[in-house]
Formats: structure tokens, sequence, C-alpha cells
């Protein structure tokens, strides 16, 4: 965990991260590391539930989407990702397949945003 949180993200130096994180722990992942290229915010609702409101700088990704799996292999494996959606249903299927595609520094808000004022 050391290496990830001195932002030294190379696959072949760091085990993978997948943890379940709270709101708190969510805005301080944010604030940690905003405005670094090798971070990024997954929200895998629908379209329609992302244009009622989505954390700045979310990436939408859909993980009902049939093209989900493929848009994710495009995705760099070694940086860091924050994954949410409304209460955890979605986010969790995007969390299983990042495990199984090698990504390897996810947070996961376990909760998503129902009741998380981020």
């Amino acid at each position: 965990m050391t290496k990830i949180m001195n932002y030294k993200m190379k696959s072949e130096e760091s085990e993978p991260l997948f943890c379940d994180i709270k709101c708190n722990k969510a805005r301080e992942i944010m604030k940690k590391f905003k405005g670094m290229e090798q971070f990024h915010i997954i929200d895998t609702r629908s379209a329609g539930m992302y244009r009622l409101g989505h954390l700045k700088g979310a990436l939408l990704l859909d993980a009902f989407q049939t093209n989900f799996n493929r848009l994710l292999e495009h995705l760099p494996k070694d940086h860091i990702y924050l994954v949410y959606c409304t209460a955890g249903i979605r986010s969790s299927k995007a969390i299983s397949i990042m495990k199984k595609l090698g990504f390897k520094s996810v947070y996961h808000l376990s909760k998503g945003l129902e009741g998380c004022k981020l």
C-alpha cells in the first residue's frame, strides 16, 4: 500500500489493492489524488442516472451495458480508480470484472451515492 500512496504505480512493483470504502474515505481519496493523471472516477450507473448528477470528473461506464467489459479493457490497469453507483450493485459487478482483468488499485464506494454527499 505504501507504493500506491506514494504514487509509484507500476504493476510489477505493487500488490493489487481492492477495498470497499465509505463516504469519508472516498472524500479523502478524491482530495489526495485530485488532478493526478493516474486517478480516475468511474460511475457505473445508466446514462439517465448520470445526467441527474454524478461526481465531478466521473467517467460514465454503465456496468449493465453489453460492451462494459470491452470498455474496461481499454483502461490502464496500473492506474488508481474510485468506482461507484447508487447503492453498490452495479459497482460490485464492475469490481469483480476489474479484478479478473488485472486492475491493480480500485476503491469501491460500497454503499454507493445513496445518503452520501461527496
